[in-house]
């Protein structure tokens, strides 16, 4: 069950993930460099005040709606009762910018939309796949990837700029989640229907309590570990290579982001019941697969993504970014794929554990090293210092992780199933690496190269059980005929 869903996450996020990856390209051809760094400082406000504000209940529900059916209407209550809060923060920040020009006019309002859009469709992603709706959790996401490119595209030719762009992102959000996902909401406005929590309504109200305060306080610093830099790289570089230094780092999340979320949104939901369960010997199990799956699938797209820079930033930027988008890219990449470990493996030790004071001290500490470094390195060494310390810190905070989880999940370490996937990598980093060139032809022939050479040497070392498991599909479709 658990590839099946994987399978269909993967195939949703590949399809919205491509989808995606036009769109920043297309915001960052038509809005330049200066103005896709506006975009992208209302973007890293925005995700602060979700890390901070719908994050923490977002996860809840994913962590207690398999105990507790009715934590979908208490927690989409609060997620609107948010929503409203957040738009009267919104309006009161503009009014002062507008008396004491402290920061841009409009920068909170694009920040409320940004945010609030965000933080109602990924509280219906959540659901979805907590509740093991796969399928409409692909629906959800390939559909809002499709309407923000057609909506993105429209509002660019229409010259409506920076403004039409977050309009495209938040209307994108709200339509997908109204056209899937509304059904998901029935029963979560005040009035439309009693909530019985559960026998004890005293007891799971402190384990909310006791989950998302301290969670949005560790939340806070992952958002002061991945954004800050791009604060302080508004104050210490131009925009153009603060635009520059965001593309770069968008299109890393949006490519190595969805592939590690489609896995744990797959299986993390298995281990919390395995866990729920008491069943350490099937946790084990489940956690072991899940590793190995991770590194045939993830080790190519990282090692493949930081090859292949100077032809992605050609077709997706343009020569306006070049100078300093290859400069980041491979550093930017690494780091994203060190906070991506750390998030979809070893912090779900914390979460099954409850050790969020732990999780708060982990990534705390990483916060204020990258911090530091940040308005250490940023003045001196512009964007290229900053993406050194993004990988410092992130590098940082994976190990404290890592040290806290020993022995919680049961991951198990490096043996012989790891020879196939790490061996397979370096072969196609090889070939990939001599096809390096501009544009969408040495795209294209990089991208296929790298995945047939990858897929071959897999299939003749036999990697992750993949010809076992081809052979299985083969015979199941030969009866089916």
């Amino acid at each position: 069950m658990s590839l099946r869903a994987s399978a269909i996450y993967m195939v949703a996020r590949a399809i919205a993930g491509l989808v995606s990856l036009v769109a920043v390209g297309l915001f960052a051809r038509g809005l330049g460099p200066a103005g896709y760094g506006w975009l992208a400082l209302a973007g890293s406000v925005a995700a602060v005040a979700v890390a901070v504000f719908l994050q923490p209940l977002q996860h809840a529900l994913g962590r207690f709606v398999v105990a507790e059916a009715a934590a979908r209407i208490v927690l989409g209550r609060l997620v609107i009762f948010v929503v409203l809060v957040l738009a009267l923060c919104a309006g009161a920040a503009e009014l002062i910018a507008g008396v004491t020009q402290a920061w841009p006019l409009g920068l909170a309002a694009a920040a409320w939309v940004l945010g609030s859009s965000q933080g109602l469709f990924d509280f219906s992603a959540q659901h979805a796949t907590a509740t093991g709706q796969s399928r409409r959790y692909a629906s959800l996401f390939v559909l809002k990837a499709l309407l923000l490119a057609a909506i993105g595209a429209l509002a660019l030719r229409s010259g409506a700029g920076a403004a039409g762009a977050i309009a495209a992102y938040g209307l994108a959000a709200v339509l997908a989640v109204a056209v899937v996902t509304r059904s998901d909401w029935r029963g979560v406005w005040p009035g439309r229907t009693a909530v019985q929590v559960g026998p004890d309504n005293s007891i799971w109200r402190e384990r909310l309590r006791s989950f998302c305060l301290p969670l949005g306080a560790t939340l806070l610093m992952t958002a002061v570990l991945q954004w800050a830099d791009r604060f302080v790289l508004a104050a210490a570089v131009s925009p153009e290579a603060l635009g520059a230094y965001a593309a770069v780092g968008d299109l890393a999340q949006q490519s190595l982001g969805f592939l590690f979320g489609a896995l744990y949104l797959a299986w993390y939901p298995r281990l919390v019941r395995a866990h729920e369960a008491g069943d350490a010997v099937e946790r084990s199990r489940l956690a072991r697969r899940y590793a190995l799956l991770a590194l045939a699938v993830l080790l190519p797209a990282v090692v493949g993504f930081a090859l292949v820079a100077r032809a992605l930033s050609s077709v997706f930027f343009g020569a306006a970014y070049e100078a300093v988008a290859l400069s980041v890219w491979p550093w930017l990449t690494f780091a994203i794929a060190l906070a991506c470990m750390r998030m979809f493996f070893t912090d779900i030790g914390l979460f099954l554990a409850g050790r969020m004071g732990v999780q708060l001290r982990n990534v705390g500490l990483a916060a204020a090293l990258g911090l530091v470094l940040n308005l250490w390195w940023a003045p001196r060494h512009g964007a290229l210092g900053s993406a050194w310390a993004a990988v410092v810190a992130q590098g940082f905070c994976l190990l404290l992780s890592a040290w806290s989880v020993r022995g919680v999940v049961g991951w198990g370490g490096p043996d012989r199933s790891w020879i196939a996937p790490v061996v397979s990598a370096l072969v196609m980093a090889v070939v990939v690496a001599r096809l390096d060139g501009h544009g969408p032809v040495a795209l294209a022939t990089q991208a296929v190269a790298g995945v047939f050479v990858y897929g071959g040497c897999m299939l003749m070392l036999d990697g992750a059980g993949c010809r076992g498991w081809l052979a299985d599909w083969w015979r199941a479709r030969s009866k089916a005929a």
